[in-house]
């Protein structure tokens, strides 16, 4: 009986530390993040072009800000380099205006649109020597589509209109992952977007905090 037991405790102890190894070795993690992107200010663009197409006076306004929701995996190579893939979608953004025609017709434009889609980025990290292997850099590309609906009513008819468009673009971020226990980890990034949806005009900057576990 008891080089039994010492069998079965050596087994355990066996079991625990291969446990332990797997959990320190582990290379595949996922994870979500949510964050926000400051829009740029078009309203003075849109009413210039207003009145210019249809003289009179026209006023806008939109939204400062979109919502950015992500889910993403990643694998670690080495204690530099790990590969990510994401997919993230944007809340709807949107902008309105209203106008009065130089020969005195009333009208208002509405227009709302999203982005959703991949992502595929290298995400590289310091040695661990150097005391900053949490910080790291971001740098890959997107494949997104962006969805936009739009009306005006004029003299109270209304006029319906929609886009999709897709295409890559780029990324460049910095970000760190703060270790909170048990494969636990605390990210907060700041991304750089251009080329959204394959457009050369539509860029932004995503500032975001999200959760990471390693599995």
């Amino acid at each position: 009986m008891k080089k039994i037991a010492l069998t079965l405790i050596a087994t355990s102890l066996l079991a625990i530390g291969s446990a332990n190894a797997q959990v320190a070795t582990s290379k595949v993690y996922g994870g979500v993040e949510f964050g926000t992107a400051s829009l740029d200010n078009e309203t003075g663009n849109v009413t210039s072009a207003m009145v210019r197409s249809y003289g009179g006076s026209a006023s806008a306004t939109q939204d400062a800000s979109v919502g950015i929701g992500r889910v993403f995996g990643g694998y670690t190579v080495n204690d530099n380099l790990s590969w990510e893939i994401g997919y993230a979608q944007s809340s709807n953004f949107g902008l309105n205006a209203t106008g009065r025609s130089g020969g005195g017709t009333n009208y208002s434009i509405s227009a709302s649109a999203k982005f959703s889609g991949l992502d595929y980025s290298a995400v590289i990290r310091p040695d661990v020597s150097t005391g900053w292997n949490n910080l790291f850099a971001r740098v890959g590309f997107t494949n997104y589509k962006a969805d936009t609906t739009g009306s005006v009513v004029v003299s109270g008819t209304t006029y319906s209109a929609s886009s999709n468009e897709s295409g890559k673009g780029n990324i460049l971020g910095l970000g760190y992952d703060s270790d909170i226990g048990n494969g636990l980890k605390f990210r907060a990034a700041l991304t750089r977007f251009t080329k959204v949806a394959g457009d050369s005009d539509n860029s932004g900057t995503v500032y975001s905090v999200g959760l990471l576990k390693s599995f």
